[in-house]
């Protein structure tokens, strides 16, 4: 049975001007923002979440601008997903997903939840699998 590692949410367009452009996105849930500038080619994330923390359960991040690859690997059934975004982007991270951002231009994101968040319930080791391909 296959478990979801992302849900992607696009941000509706609603305008061009000659100013630039408006966009509409969901209400998120959030306990704090952190914002993210990171600089083409770099790796982000690397890491995963139990999942018991408000702000990682789910995670939601949102591009902002740029495009990055997302990966995914859930840690209970090894689903993977690869999948490359573009801004502006939400995606929800759901607990147990080993996931990383390859920035693929200079990119801006916000994470909606606080750093506190972030220190109590991330884990930076990738746990081997039971195959050993971890």
């Amino acid at each position: 049975m296959a478990v979801s590692l992302f849900d992607f949410t696009d941000v509706t367009h609603l305008s061009t001007t000659e100013k630039g452009t408006t966009h509409e996105a969901p209400a998120l849930p959030s306990t704090g923002l952190i914002l993210g500038f990171r600089k083409k080619g770099t790796v982000n994330g690397n890491h995963w979440h139990a999942g018991k923390v408000v702000g990682k359960s789910p995670e939601h991040f949102f591009l902002l601008e740029g495009s990055m690859e997302a990966y995914g690997r859930h840690l209970d059934t090894n689903d993977e997903l690869t999948r490359v975004i573009e801004a502006p982007q939400i995606v929800k991270i759901h607990p147990r997903v080993f996931h990383r951002f390859t920035a693929l231009t200079d990119c801006r994101f916000m994470e909606f939840n606080s750093i506190k968040e972030h220190e109590q319930d991330t884990f930076y080791q990738e746990p081997k699998t039971e195959k050993g391909s971890g």
